[in-house]
């Protein structure tokens, strides 16, 4: 007769906790910050997630995007071998480029943990700003 290892019924309500606290092939809206802080550390395999866009819109007064902590709490709240992929775009002002999705790379790489596999840097359709088609006049 095949031997099968029986779990106690202490270990199966902490395994129903720990998938509880940290759902499978979930899509979670909500505030990062708050979901982020609530999660078990090492728990989500893929963060995808597109913030705003270098104050390009208003999102209300007062509103402030703490993208250092939000990183910390991405990096705890991921599994080795992780991945985190971050949609953004720099702002473009006097015909230059703000370069905050580089300070954005730099910080998470030497004061969080990350480590940068790939940096994508595409034309998208449609508008892809003004500023472009001035550029070498």
């Amino acid at each position: 007769m095949p031997a099968t290892k029986s779990t106690p019924k202490n270990e199966v309500s902490a395994a129903n906790a720990a998938e509880a606290a940290c759902p499978r092939n979930t899509i979670l809206q909500a505030d990062a910050l708050k979901a982020l802080a609530e999660l078990p550390g090492g728990c989500v395999d893929l963060t995808v997630f597109s913030p705003p866009y270098d104050g390009i819109r208003d999102y209300g007064k007062n509103w402030s995007l703490d993208y250092r902590t939000l990183g910390s709490e991405i990096f705890r709240a991921t599994t080795d071998g992780g991945v985190c992929a971050v949609v953004i775009g720099d702002g473009t002002k006097d015909f230059a480029k703000s370069l905050t999705t580089f300070r954005w790379a730099v910080d998470w790489v030497d004061r969080v943990g990350w480590r940068l596999f790939e940096c994508c840097i595409y034309q998208r359709h449609g508008n892809p700003g003004a500023w472009w088609t001035q550029r070498n006049s």
